[in-house]
């Protein structure tokens, strides 16, 4: 009680400094004040009554009553309903019965009522007062300590009412699996995560597979806010052991929300990429090393206390085992070993190529990668040539997957001649595919002449893409096309870790 009548005193007492500050302002409209003072009121009675309550600091509260009337007098009215519960605890319960009689309103010295009742040992009325506050106020502390006293004087039967007494009846009809759905959600509903398989090649695409199964004997309803929640987060990890690794995976976010509701029994399942997005990035950059892997699931995600997502209330966590993903030897190849590559590739091979190129130049040993040099133009040389051969979705694909200039400087050539080509073709190319990856991925300035050959193109979706990468550009906005070769640079801003510019001009 002392504790929380100093917690108490502490808030009451900000709010007071506040209001304070409001009365002192002489610009004050009649009815603002008027609202100040309401709230002046609630304040000071909230303390007092908190004090008179629980017999504490008496001495302060009396000598806060006689000084309110000075401050704000509206309020000395309202604390005459102090004035009994100060004559009970002198010792008069008589005298606190005759200044209740005093108050208008019964129902602000019920409880004062009660007590100097149950002082004179008139147990059979104090009871009944007590009933009538413990019923009034059931959810405020007032009303509980009304009830205690209740259960003190005459047992917890008195608390009975018909009303409670029935819904006790419905709520004994509840079957027991309703009750244990809040503290066991596996009891009506089951989740899985499952791995594909224990390992995959580095440019095979991992999938897992996930089953939503409703284990109740009723039909129960499927959504982000209905009883089977279907917002997951699938959380990568990387075991410990992984030495040298760039970059942090992060989390995808899923919606199973195909269905209604789901019968006892049935299931939603879906087999969907385990590592998309960013995580995808970062895996094709290390594909030089062997990783393990492993995937966690949370149902009704949120944010815990320490950051870490947490699933939520009502919700199931599953995780899949470990998973290999071997390595890339296309990582390790040289430059003349790249440039050989290219003009060999058919399409089935050349993604291994181009992903092999970008963990090469932007892997976890970036920055001791030679960027100049005879092997550097060769490959340059057959990258060009390529391009210049390749159909419109080899060049998108390479257009996505090669590092561009800001990132390394040995690709600058290789923008500079796909920017010139297309400006020189002025040609759409796969109903503006390539045209919409060139101005994502190479286009870092807005008087670029890709922008101006894009915008009178006849194709309204090139037109609409070359006004909002000009847009950015103009407003100085993050964009693909000016990231650096550092992968947390893609993840976007974190705590500590703003975003930057290009480290490698080109």
């Amino acid at each position: 009680a002392r504790a929380s009548l100093d917690d108490l005193r502490d808030s009451v007492l900000a709010g007071v400094a506040e209001v304070n500050e409001v009365l002192q302002d002489q610009t004050l409209t009649p009815e603002v004040r008027s609202q100040a003072v309401t709230d002046y009121m609630t304040l000071f009675m909230t303390i007092q009554g908190a004090r008179a309550l629980t017999g504490m600091d008496l001495e302060v509260l009396e000598a806060e009553v006689r000084d309110i009337g000075e401050i704000v007098p509206a309020v000395a009215g309202a604390a005459k309903v102090l004035d009994p519960w100060l004559a009970l605890h002198r010792g008069d319960p008589l005298g606190a019965l005759d200044a209740a009689r005093q108050i208008p309103d019964p129902s602000a010295t019920i409880l004062v009522r009660a007590a100097a009742l149950e002082a004179l040992d008139r147990q059979e009325e104090a009871v009944e007062l007590y009933l009538l506050a413990a019923h009034d106020r059931p959810y405020e502390p007032s009303g509980v300590w009304a009830a205690l006293r209740v259960v003190d004087l005459a047992g917890e039967s008195a608390l009975m009412s018909d009303a409670g007494t029935a819904m006790a009846a419905r709520a004994d009809r509840i079957p027991e699996w309703i009750d244990r759905m809040i503290t066991q959600p596996s009891t009506f509903m089951e989740l899985r995560i499952e791995s594909e398989a224990t390992s995959f090649a580095a440019d095979e695409r991992a999938m897992v597979r996930i089953r939503l199964r409703n284990m109740a004997p009723i039909p129960l309803s499927v959504g982000a806010d209905k009883v089977i929640s279907s917002r997951l987060i699938v959380t990568p990890s990387l075991d410990a052991d992984i030495r040298g690794f760039l970059g942090t995976p992060q989390p995808e976010v899923l919606d199973f929300d195909r269905r209604l509701r789901l019968v006892p029994r049935e299931a939603i399942v879906a087999t969907v990429p385990a590592d998309v997005g960013y995580t995808g990035y970062l895996l094709d950059l290390n594909a030089r090393l062997t990783v393990r892997e492993r995937w966690r699931l949370l149902q009704s995600f949120q944010i815990g206390r320490h950051g870490a997502m947490v699933s939520g209330p009502m919700a199931l966590t599953a995780e899949t085992g470990a998973v290999v993903r071997r390595s890339l030897p296309e990582a390790r190849f040289t430059p003349e070993e790249f440039a050989l590559r290219l003009d060999r590739d058919d399409p089935v091979t050349l993604p291994r190529t181009l992903t092999g190129m970008r963990a090469h130049f932007l892997g976890p040993d970036f920055e001791n990668v030679a960027i100049a040099g005879p092997g550097i133009n060769t490959m340059s040389d057959a990258l060009i040539r390529r391009y210049d051969r390749a159909s419109a979705l080899e060049r998108a694909l390479m257009l996505v997957t090669l590092p561009h200039g800001r990132q390394c400087r040995a690709f600058g050539p290789f923008d500079d001649h796909v920017r010139l080509s297309f400006t020189d073709s002025n040609v759409d190319e796969a109903g503006g595919l390539v045209a919409t990856v060139l101005m994502l991925t190479r286009v870092y300035d807005g008087a670029d002449p890709t922008l101006e050959v894009a915008a009178r193109s006849a194709n309204p979706d090139t037109r609409a893409f070359a006004g909002l990468i000009r847009d950015r550009l103009e407003l100085g906005a993050y964009i693909y096309a000016l990231v650096g070769p550092h992968a947390n640079l893609l993840a976007g801003p974190t705590p500590g870790a703003p975003r930057r510019a290009a480290v490698d001009e080109p």
